[in-house]
């Protein structure tokens, strides 16, 4: 039987999550200039939640992708 990819979602999601939180990241860093004000109190904690459990999601898919396949 061919081997499909395993836990490829949990990879998808993991990417989706980080690149959220660089988006927020990135806005947050840009508002100051764009609106000459700080950057509203949901983009600095969108960037601080999403950006790590993206990462931490993507350490998932690592450790759980490098055990072999149970019999």
């Amino acid at each position: 039987t061919p081997s499909r990819p395993r836990r490829r979602g949990l990879f998808v999601a993991a990417l989706a999550v980080f690149a959220v939180g660089v988006v927020f990241t990135i806005l947050a860093a840009l508002t100051p200039f764009v609106l000459d004000r700080d950057a509203p109190t949901f983009l600095y904690v969108g960037a601080m939640v999403f950006t790590p459990v993206g990462f931490l999601l993507g350490l998932l898919y690592a450790i759980l992708g490098s055990r072999p396949p149970r019999a």
